[in-house]
């Protein structure tokens, strides 16, 4: 027989699996409704000069507590004056999704780190993680909707499978380029290549 203290034990562990199953819920249902406002076309960008520095910043904010949690490092090295011509909040829903996918796969005790530079083509940004690396086989299916490279790690961290998608709709929306690196116990690595100002212009 449980003690009243055994009891209240297991309802607060019931309650915390009641909000973390919430709180997944809440995620699902928000990714799906800015994917169906892609698919009906009615996304506006709000473009303007996109500080890369406070993109950075805006796009980890949400996710500190997360990163420890997890213990996984976060580090940044972002060009002086880096920026490019864009929709600033599209381009942090973008950057923290991939942020949050990096974390999720890189075991305690790695790293998620983000190096930003700019030059007369293109505004970088690149994303790299320390976690297992993806196969080969999975590298053409990482963007789409719902694809998990490993179903079990990601179902049990919560991931909806569609942080990904949203950031290649949000890239396209933009003109970026997505280029992947990824190999086996190797990591992953994630540049989003975003026009500058006078290609665009050109």
């Amino acid at each position: 027989r449980l003690s009243a203290r055994g009891d209240s034990e297991d309802l607060v562990e019931r309650l915390r699996l009641i909000q973390t199953l919430q709180a997944r819920v809440e995620d699902l249902v928000s990714a799906l409704l800015k994917l169906a406002r892609i698919d009906a076309g009615v996304i506006k960008l709000v473009c303007g000069d996109v500080d890369a520095r406070e993109l950075v910043r805006k796009s980890f904010e949400p996710l500190a507590i997360a990163f420890d949690i997890a213990d996984v490092r976060f580090s940044a090295d972002v060009q002086d004056g880096a920026s490019y011509e864009g929709d600033l909040t599209w381009s942090v829903e973008a950057l923290e999704n991939i942020l949050k996918n990096c974390m999720e796969h890189t075991p305690a005790g790695g790293c998620v780190s983000v190096r930003v530079t700019e030059d007369v083509l293109a505004c970088r940004i690149r994303i790299e993680d320390t976690g297992p690396g993806i196969a080969e086989s999975d590298l053409p299916h990482i963007f789409e909707r719902f694809y998990r490279v490993d179903k079990s790690r990601s179902k049990a961290r919560g991931g909806t499978g569609l942080g990904l998608a949203i950031v290649k709709h949000a890239a396209s929306y933009h003109g970026a380029r997505i280029e992947l690196e990824s190999e086996l116990g190797c990591g992953t690595t994630i540049t989003v290549r975003f026009p500058a100002q006078e290609q665009i212009e050109a």
